[in-house]
């Protein structure tokens, strides 16, 4: 009976009692590694973990594997007799298009030799012995790496089929200002904020700034700060030095570390929690981070993004987001529009998801009477409704002819969930309607009485009456 490494505390590739998990699908692994008794026994502990190994000796048999099998993570011993691991890597890229990442193991490592392979083009560098669940986790990484830049390129794709010339789904002149802006942003290495309501969007044209930009090769990282516990936010981002905290069993990198000359997208900044707020104040302004529970300061070399559905304004006003944060992310700002301020993109969005389901052709049951329905909805989910709609007509539809039919069943339905149980009196509607705007502009009155189109001081009239 096989043991299996302990995915803490054992150095690879040494067997210990607890078995590490890895992908829930099959992904295939490369190793080039010239000593044979530990080629075999890390590549059995990796197929332990259910991965599928191919492994060699001979980085030239290497790449005949990856171009004939789709490889996703390649392992490379930096020294080898013959090709080396950085004249593997130099090779690779001659040879693919879209070359799978690599991770470079080596026992002799150094700063300078990580620097050497980093600038190589490799995802990370490990030094041999490393903790087997350390490499289970970077592997996975650079997994993630791959499948998110092949989402965004096949995302890429299906644009260039929409509109030719490559921008992004829709014509409406915010979604114009929109391409633009990320244009002329995309190449510079400032830091951008991108707000808008959720579901518009905003991750998407955060990938899309990573992909045009020059740091189009290197990682693109993105961490929810509303989604983890205030002391895992900060462990995530920052990693951890062993000891650090009960079960920090070894050193972990955070993303700043892992990211490397990438890009970092922290969603939901607003919901970040003020001591995590105040360590990435001094990340922005002085380039540097320490890790949780260590001393040595580290130098951060990605870009960073920020996103929120928030007000911050009101955020700082309220005294739950610092001002001079602020200003450090803000370097640039990108609105993503709503869905309901371009409706005019409604035929294109939809054909767009049509597309991407199989069946383009469907689009054209968008009769006029459909695409007046889709135009009068308030979709309040945004984009991510239109999809989510989109979806629910490949499920539900048996033929073309019955999207039109399911479509408005969608949105009739939704409107009758929104009055059931309302008062129609004029009064009590208008105030409903203040209510959802001051909501949606965080209590910003200033920002609401521009959205309603009336006087502040008429605002305020009408909130006192309401009391």
């Amino acid at each position: 009976m096989r043991r299996r490494p302990n995915p803490d505390t054992q150095p690879m590739p040494e067997p210990g009692t607890t078995t590490v998990t890895a992908a829930k699908t099959t992904r295939r692994l490369l190793l080039v590694e010239d000593d044979e008794t530990f080629r075999h026994l890390l590549a059995e502990q990796l197929e332990d973990c259910g991965y599928e190994v191919h492994h060699t000796a001979r980085g030239e048999q290497g790449l005949q594997i990856i171009s004939s099998e789709t490889i996703d993570v390649a392992l490379i011993d930096l020294r080898m007799p013959g090709m080396d691991g950085l004249r593997f890597m130099q090779r690779l890229r001659e040879q693919e298009e879209e070359p799978p990442p690599v991770i470079v193991l080596t026992g002799h490592g150094s700063i300078e030799s990580a620097i050497e392979v980093t600038r190589a083009g490799a995802f990370h560098f490990a030094t041999k012995p490393c903790p087997f669940g350390e490499l289970v986790s970077l592997i996975e990484r650079a997994i993630e790496s791959r499948d998110d830049r092949a989402r965004v390129q096949g995302l890429l794709r299906q644009m260039d089929q929409v509109r030719p010339n490559g921008s992004m789904i829709g014509n409406s002149a915010p979604m114009r200002k929109l391409a633009d802006d990320l244009k002329k942003i995309a190449a510079a290495d400032a830091s951008v904020l991108i707000t808008g309501e959720s579901g518009t969007g905003k991750e998407l044209v955060a990938r899309l700034l990573h992909e045009r930009s020059p740091r189009r090769d290197e990682p693109f990282l993105a961490i929810n700060c509303a989604a983890l516990p205030d002391s895992l936010l900060e462990s995530e981002l920052f990693g951890y030095e062993k000891g650090a905290f009960t079960g920090a069993q070894s050193r972990k990198p955070g993303l700043l570390e892992s990211a490397s000359r990438g890009t970092i997208l922290l969603d939901e900044i607003a919901e970040m929690p003020a001591t995590t707020q105040a360590k990435l104040l001094r990340v922005l302004q002085f380039g540097t981070f320490t890790r949780v529970g260590g001393l040595r300061e580290n130098r951060m070399s990605a870009r960073i993004l920020a996103a929120t559905n928030r007000d911050l304004a009101a955020r700082i006003r309220e005294g739950s987001f610092r001002e001079d944060l602020f200003y450090r992310l803000n370097t640039v700002e990108l609105h993503v529009p709503a869905l309901r301020e371009r409706v005019e993109d409604l035929p294109d969005l939809a054909a767009a998801f049509l597309a991407r389901a199989g069946r383009p052709e469907w689009a054209r049951e968008l009769d006029r009477e459909t695409l007046e329905l889709l135009r009068g909805h308030g979709w309040p989910g945004n984009v991510r409704e239109l999809e989510n709609l989109m979806e629910r007509v490949m499920i539900l539809a048996e033929e073309a002819g019955d999207l039109p039919v399911i479509i408005g069943d969608y949105i009739r339905s939704r409107r009758r969930e929104g009055l059931e149980g309302e008062s129609f009196l004029l009064e009590e509607v208008e105030r409903r309607h203040i209510q959802r705007v001051l909501a949606m502009c965080d209590g910003n009155k200033t920002k609401a009485a521009a959205l309603l189109g009336i006087a502040i001081k008429t605002l305020y009239n009408k909130l006192k009456s309401y009391e």
